[in-house]
């Protein structure tokens, strides 16, 4: 792949088209250009995901959703809408198709008789397999040129951003902000 570059205004840096631009402040908070990288990061694995599966038709959420499921067992629509910070309609619509397949069976949930649970069918768990195949081979096939200590440390890292996010104190932060916007 080509990679084309242009100047920055600021210290005639290169970067590639495409990447964050960053905020190349001083004073601005060192979580940002790891922000910005994510963003970024996450646009170029959406557009490898969809080679990768370019064969079938469940998208990057529907595929989360059989992984969730593989990985934790069975749970509700609710519960996974919760996981994932999206709306119960947003799984269930989602989740539809993928019972339809026969991906996805209901079973009767114990807790509440309207929120039955959703279980991979052996279906289900031959689509996970394949899925983990393939992102094992991308994966290993990826020429990085970062060490599996230093991998391994950064995963450590953003799992820590995730749970700090998940506390609550992402919404509070918001908040304040907020507060003080006039409007």
């Amino acid at each position: 792949m080509r990679r084309h570059h242009s100047r920055t205004s600021t210290g005639g840096r290169r970067h590639r088209i495409g990447d964050p631009p960053g905020v190349e402040s001083s004073e601005a908070h060192p979580i940002l250009p790891i922000v910005d990288n994510i963003i970024a990061l996450f646009h170029r694995l959406k557009v490898a995901g969809e080679a990768l599966y370019s064969d079938w038709e469940l998208s990057a959420g529907m595929r989360g959703i059989l992984r969730s499921l593989d990985f934790l067992g069975p749970h509700t629509v609710p519960q996974l809408a919760r996981m994932r910070t999206v709306s119960r309609q947003h799984i269930q619509s989602l989740v539809n198709p993928m019972i339809k397949s026969g991906f996805i069976e209901l079973m009767d949930n114990p807790h509440h008789k309207r929120s039955p649970l959703l279980s991979l069918t052996q279906s289900g768990k031959e689509i996970v397999d394949e899925i983990n195949r393939r992102e094992n081979e991308f994966a290993g096939r990826l020429k990085l040129g970062i060490r599996k200590a230093d991998l391994k440390v950064a995963a450590g890292v953003l799992a820590a951003l995730k749970e700090s996010f998940d506390s609550g104190e992402m919404m509070d932060a918001v908040e304040q902000v907020m507060s003080g916007v006039k409007r």
